[in-house]
């Protein structure tokens, strides 16, 4: 599934990647004002992108929900937070534009934010207790770029990856 310049307002949880997906991008789209995170929501999505989604007093999240969340248990591993930007920091967001703590490796890579807000890329679970006691540890998600979003290149991983396979195949696409 590819969700392409779409917004979620005054929403729950406005973009949720759920039931073992994967393969799912979701691309320039804007949370705003969220009550919760926009996640992995249950049972262990894998290799979802976020790409340059724009966060309005919203964060990104991917976390073992345990117990909670009907027995959610792990929600994501190998997912990519590629160039997130903070417009308003979410009052539960500590700071953080993502919150990540996969199973296995997830990647948290560039983050900018307006002036007055942060744009910090967490590799941790911090927003429940009970969450966060159940963080594995080791391996810590990657991150890399935090702060230097706006000068991250490719601007978008997507679109770059899809111009590459369609120069490989000699055919036209999309420009995105």
């Amino acid at each position: 599934m590819l969700i392409v310049d779409s917004s979620a307002e005054h929403a729950r949880h406005g973009f949720i990647v759920n039931q073992a997906a994967s393969g799912n991008v979701l691309l320039r789209a804007r949370v705003i004002d969220s009550r919760y995170s926009d996640d992995a929501h249950r049972f262990l999505a894998n290799a979802n992108l976020y790409d340059g989604v724009e966060l309005d007093r919203g964060w990104l999240q991917a976390v073992n929900r345990g117990t909670t969340s009907t027995g959610a248990g792990f929600t994501a591993t190998q997912h990519v937070f590629w160039r997130t930007r903070v417009i308003a920091n979410h009052a539960s967001s500590d700071g953080c534009a993502v919150e990540s703590a996969q199973w296995g490796l997830g990647y948290l890579i560039g983050s900018s934010a307006a002036d007055g807000a942060d744009a910090r890329l967490c590799p941790e679970s911090f927003s429940n207790r009970t969450w966060a006691a159940l963080d594995q540890g080791d391996p810590e998600d990657f991150v890399e770029g935090e702060g230097m979003g706006e000068t991250l290149h490719p601007v978008s991983l997507f679109a770059e990856q899809l111009a590459l396979r369609c120069a490989r195949e000699g055919r036209e696409c999309a420009r995105w």
